[in-house]
């Protein structure tokens, strides 16, 4: 839902939640979304969570557990042109399983924007930059057991 338009405001804001239900399982993930519009230069920051509770039965007696995600996205990109873009990501992702931080996973990247008439493409590569916060779980530099070394999203969009 957008509370400010960052073409009308000095920033944009927005929020957004997704609910996934089923038997034995729960979970919310939702976001806050700022956004600020410059003629030709574009910065995002994506704070997110994403909650998780799981139930089991085991031995006629429920057992529970959850883990929460905090992550934060920032993002830059210029415009050369309005179809064509470059610019860079971070992303800091955090793992709380059963009230415990496990890691701080830290990626950082560039990025590039493509439009067409009436399509977008968006190309990232983010390699895991450092773990800020170092465990049992993810005792090393980088946080390989939950996270991956090398990060690729491709996003397209299309209008209907």
């Amino acid at each position: 839902y957008r509370i400010l338009d960052a073409s009308t405001a000095p920033i944009g804001f927005g929020i957004y939640a997704e609910f996934t239900f089923r038997p034995g399982f729960f979970e919310l993930e939702n976001k806050l979304i700022f956004d600020k519009r410059l003629p030709k230069d574009n910065f995002a920051l994506n704070i997110v969570n994403e909650y998780e509770r799981e139930t089991e039965l085991v031995k006629g007696e429920k057992e529970y557990e959850t883990e929460d995600e905090v992550e934060l996205d920032l993002g830059y990109m210029h415009m050369f042109k309005p179809t064509f873009g470059l610019g860079a990501e971070f992303r800091n992702s955090n793992e709380i399983e059963e009230g415990a931080w496990n890691f701080s996973a830290t990626f950082g990247g560039p990025t590039m924007f493509i439009a067409g008439k009436e399509h977008f493409l968006i190309l990232s590569f983010m390699p895991q930059l450092i773990n800020l916060h170092k465990t049992d779980d993810a005792p090393d530099n980088l946080a390989l057991v939950a996270s991956e070394k090398y990060a690729f999203r491709l996003l397209w969009g299309f209008g209907l």
